[in-house]
């Protein structure tokens, strides 16, 4: 195999961010659609955690260390003609940076006093059983409108990275055969 060029391994490490990306929103996709068919609202002990998969697998792509935050054509994940696709990518990576990554208490009480961000603070649920109480806190949220609004931007993302991933591998130079069901690395033995 020929050593790659400058140029082709760029192009292989935005491939491979793209693809890691796309499975992101893949992962993403899978969790809403499950979390929306469980029928859980935001008070079950269980919607928090699924919830929280949900987010990080989204938001993980946007990180300066990873994915997409150093890709050249970074703005056709993050700039939408949908004003709701705009509204629910921000709602998430807020969510992600401000409550499930990290409790951002001071972050919370600037939003109950002057409702300036897109993420809803925790509530405390208060349950009673058997003369205890339980207490949960957990994000208030319009779980199916939400849910719906996450499909949508995850399909969204996913039909983006595939066209920008078809985009880098054509820019790709082929430089012998390959065989139908070969099994290659990216970067090692494509191209």
């Amino acid at each position: 195999m020929s050593k790659m060029t400058e140029k082709e391994i760029r192009i292989c490490n935005q491939l491979k961010n793209l693809v890691i990306a796309r499975h992101n929103f893949d992962a993403a996709l899978h969790t809403s659609k499950h979390l929306k068919s469980m029928g859980l609202s935001h008070e079950n002990p269980l919607f928090s955690g699924i919830f929280t998969g949900l987010v990080v697998n989204y938001a993980k792509s946007f990180k300066a260390n990873t994915g997409l935050a150093n890709y050249n054509n970074h703005a056709q994940f993050t700039q939408f003609e949908d004003s709701n696709h705009l509204k629910t990518h921000e709602y998430l990576i807020e969510a992600r940076d401000k409550l499930y990554a990290h409790i951002d208490v001071p972050h919370l009480k600037k939003k109950q006093e002057s409702k300036t961000t897109n993420v809803e603070p925790y509530e405390v649920a208060v349950t009673i059983r058997d003369g205890s109480l339980l207490f949960r806190p957990c994000l208030v949220t319009n779980t199916n409108l939400v849910l719906d609004r996450v499909i949508n931007l995850c399909l969204h993302q996913i039909k983006t990275s595939e066209e920008q991933i078809i985009q880098k591998a054509k820019l790709l130079n082929a430089r012998r055969k390959y065989q139908i069901g070969e099994e290659l690395i990216l970067g090692e033995n494509f191209p």
